[in-house]
C-alpha cells in the first residue's frame, strides 16, 4: 500500500524477456543467456489508481560478456544475477 493506504500495483513494460523473474522480495531478476545480447529498455510502473509513477532503465548485454555483465545507466552490474528494485 502507499501512504494513503491505496493498494499499489506494479508492472513492467514492455514485457521482460521470458527468463526474467521476480524473487521472493519482489526484486526483478534477469540472468541473460548467451543468445540474448542486446539492449533491453524496461519501464517499471507503480499505480495506486490515482497516481502513476515509473522508472525506465536499459539493460545492455554486451557481446562476449553475456552472461557476465549487465550495464545500467548507473554502471555495470556483475552477474550471475542482475536485479532491479522499483522505488
Amino acid at each position: 500500500t502507499d501512504a494513503d493506504g491505496d493498494e499499489v500495483t506494479f508492472s513492467v513494460h514492455p514485457p521482460p524477456p521470458a527468463n526474467a523473474t521476480y524473487d521472493q522480495s519482489g526484486r526483478f531478476v534477469f540472468t541473460p543467456a548467451d543468445d540474448q545480447v542486446g539492449v533491453y529498455p524496461l519501464s517499471f510502473i507503480a499505480d495506486d489508481g490515482h497516481t502513476v509513477d515509473f522508472e525506465t532503465i536499459e539493460i545492455a548485454v554486451r557481446p562476449g560478456d553475456a552472461p557476465c555483465a549487465v550495464t545500467t545507466p548507473t554502471g555495470c552490474v556483475p552477474l550471475p544475477t542482475a536485479t532491479a528494485t522499483p522505488t
